[in-house]
């Protein structure tokens, strides 16, 4: 049973959910899939990922912290996240996967 938590997303997981690191270049934002999308449940921080390799455990995406910009974000790094009262960064199992990174950005006001 998936609980929406990144720890349980492993690299062989997230590589099903995720296409390959670059894969995307180019693309318009409204034809780029937006498959995952992680946040921090106490907090600042969403990231949505639109593409990922599993070798380096790198994504690449749409990273909100405090301000919304395209980047590379280490999963290993969210997973090692120990955030208070034992939570951690946590994946939305309701997202709709059909979601472009265009509507996204309109949607979240970026």
């Amino acid at each position: 049973m998936n609980n929406g938590l990144l720890q349980n997303n492993t690299p062989k997981k997230l590589a099903k959910l995720l296409p390959a690191l670059g894969s995307m270049d180019g693309m318009d934002a409204a034809d780029v899939p937006v498959p995952v999308k992680l946040f921090n449940p106490i907090g600042v921080g969403t990231w949505y990922l639109t593409e990922y390799c599993p070798e380096t455990d790198e994504g690449f995406g749409l990273c909100d912290i405090h301000e919304a910009e395209l980047g590379y974000v280490s999963l290993r790094g969210l997973r090692g996240m120990n955030l208070p009262f034992g939570l951690t960064i946590e994946r939305d199992i309701h997202w709709d996967a059909g979601t472009t990174l265009a509507q996204v950005k309109n949607k979240e006001r970026f």
